[in-house]
């Protein structure tokens, strides 16, 4: 039994430290690929908007509780060769376009810069 228990107090331990070397590593490799990319401006239209909310629950000592939650906003563009493409936009930028907005989207990589509206 002892031998179990050790081998478990080890392993245990090991796949949690690997697990959070590869969510590390993943962050890394997403902003490296992201920021090595050209920053690219195309003529789209808005084509959808999605926001994803997500909870949290804390329990607190003695009888309190603690709720947070956090909205991610997508924007679904459309570019002139009908490929469509989502980006993470801020709550400003989600509040200000449009669907139906046709403009020029800047971004780089999975990063929105900015949405210039044409009129």
């Amino acid at each position: 039994m002892g031998f179990g228990l050790d081998n478990l107090f080890f392993t245990i331990p090991m796949i949690i430290v690997i697990m959070f070397l590869f969510i590390i590593i993943s962050i890394i490799y997403n902003f490296i690929k992201n920021s090595s990319a050209p920053i690219l401006s195309e003529k789209v239209k808005v084509v959808a908007k999605r926001f994803d909310v997500s909870h949290s629950y804390h329990a607190e000592l003695e009888n309190t509780t603690h709720f947070t939650s956090s909205t991610t906003y997508y924007i679904t563009f459309e570019n002139e060769a009908g490929q469509r493409f989502e980006l993470m936009v801020g709550p400003n930028d989600y509040g200000l376009i449009v669907e139906g907005d046709e403009g020029i989207v800047t971004y780089q990589g999975e990063w929105f810069k900015k949405f210039e509206r044409r009129i």
